[in-house]
This record gives structure tokens, C-alpha cells and sequence, in this order.
């Protein structure tokens, strides 16, 4: 059974030293820009590369939407917080279907 090939991109050092010890075991490659992440996609096949750019994309939506929330009126402090609940179960379903891949491998 093989370890997923995994990419990350991610310009932040401090980030990229917590996830490389999170993702210790996992043949795990860090690039800084996405230019830098398209060679090396165009020179490797990387089976999480997406699910991490999801996370980091919709983790940072969710933190600009809860920053929003302390000057919400009551309506849009709901309707906030409808969208980012649908936000967090559209992350979990991804997260869900790649634990799914992994426990094929």
C-alpha cells in the first residue's frame, strides 16, 4: 500500500513546518506559488493537492465571514452564518470523500 503523493502550496514557512509534521509519513512536496504548483504537476501526479488547496481556500472564507459577523445586523448575522454552515459541510463532504481514497490505498 502506497502513501498518497501530497502537494502543498503554501507561502507561509510557520504553515508549511506545522503541516509537514501533520503530514509526517505522507511523501508530502511544499511549493510556494501556484506558478511553482503547476510545474510541478505538469512533472508529478499528486492525489491531495486539492483537497489542501480547498481547506486552505475555504478555511480562510470562513475566517473573512466570522470577521464580518461582529458589525452583522441580526439579519445578516444569520444569513452569514447559513452561508457558513453550508460552507463547512461542503469541507467536510470533501475531506470525508478523501479519507474515503485513503482507506483504499
Amino acid at each position: 500500500m502506497s502513501k498518497p503523493e501530497i502537494l502543498v502550496i503554501e507561502d507561509n514557512s510557520l504553515a508549511r513546518k506545522v503541516m509537514a509534521s501533520q503530514l509526517a509519513g505522507y511523501h508530502v512536496d511544499f511549493v510556494e506559488t501556484l506558478t511553482a504548483a503547476k510545474e510541478r504537476l505538469e512533472e508529478s501526479r499528486y492525489d491531495l493537492c486539492q483537497l489542501i488547496h480547498d481547506v486552505n481556500s475555504q478555511c480562510g472564507s470562513l475566517k473573512s465571514a466570522a470577521g464580518l459577523l461582529k458589525n452583522a445586523s441580526p439579519k445578516e448575522a444569520h444569513e452569514l452564518l447559513e452561508l457558513m454552515i453550508k460552507q463547512a459541510q461542503v469541507l467536510h463532504q470533501k475531506i470525508a470523500s478523501y479519507e474515503e481514497l485513503l482507506g483504499r490505498q
